[in-house]
């Protein structure tokens, strides 16, 4: 009786808590979340390509047109000859 007994209960109760932590048979299925789907890989800059070149003197003429006379409140970017502090 016993041996009989015993695949009885583990069948029950494995189906008993299957149900209760996967949900019943007629609950919808899982379905994995969809794959991440890759970004095009960024071109890393080389010191002697063309466009690092022309990144760097844009970079320069950036910098020189900050710096000096031209950069101080003094002068007027509108295109006039006034100066602002005269």
């Amino acid at each position: 009786m016993e041996s009989l007994l015993a695949p009885v209960v583990g069948a029950v109760v494995s189906t008993v808590f299957g149900r209760i932590i996967g949900g019943s048979e007629s609950s919808p299925s899982y379905a994995p979340p969809a794959a991440p789907v890759a970004e095009a890989a960024t071109k890393i800059p080389i010191v002697g390509d063309e466009a690092a070149q022309e990144a760097r003197k844009r970079s320069f003429a950036a910098q020189t047109a900050r710096r000096g006379r031209a950069s101080t409140i003094l002068t007027s970017n509108l295109g006039s000859d006034s100066k602002l502090g005269a």
